[in-house]
């Protein structure tokens, strides 16, 4: 566990809206040079990247929905 970083997500601006969500975040210290610039396209995405993301939230909606909610589970 460790404190949030300053920024936000997509699901912060959802939050504002009243819908329930969350994000799956993590940190680099060296950014890329194109990080959050108009030189950021879709070009730079790693596909096993997406892939291992979208693997681990399919697990963790799995476990959350056999238990009974946040907190009382681990993955």
């Amino acid at each position: 566990l460790a404190p949030p970083f300053l920024g936000a997500t997509d699901a912060e601006a959802f939050s504002r809206y009243g819908w329930k969500s969350c994000a799956l975040c993590a940190l680099d210290h060296d950014p890329q040079p194109y990080y959050h610039t108009r030189k950021d396209t879709w070009t730079n995405i790693d596909i096993d990247c997406i892939k291992i993301g979208f693997d681990i939230c399919m697990e963790a909606a799995r476990v959350y929905d056999e238990s009974d909610g946040i907190g009382e589970f681990e993955i």
